[in-house]
């Protein structure tokens, strides 16, 4: 994955994109364990965190 997109990922087009292009073979939970270890959004929280942005709305 070069570049980050301006669209948020799922963890299951990130599996998909491993196995497709690099040939690495991994569920979806496992991509799901890995972010949660990173302490990354959910796809849902970083669209939420995205739109925010993009509309000036920021929470302390």
């Amino acid at each position: 994955m070069e570049k980050i997109p301006s669209k948020p990922l799922s963890d299951g087009a990130i599996s998909k994109i491993l196995k497709e292009k690099y040939g690495i073979n991994i569920a979806r939970r496992t991509v799901t364990k890995y972010r949660e270890e990173l302490q990354i959004p959910s796809i849902r929280e970083r669209k939420i965190s995205k739109n925010n942005r993009e509309r000036g709305v920021f929470y302390d």
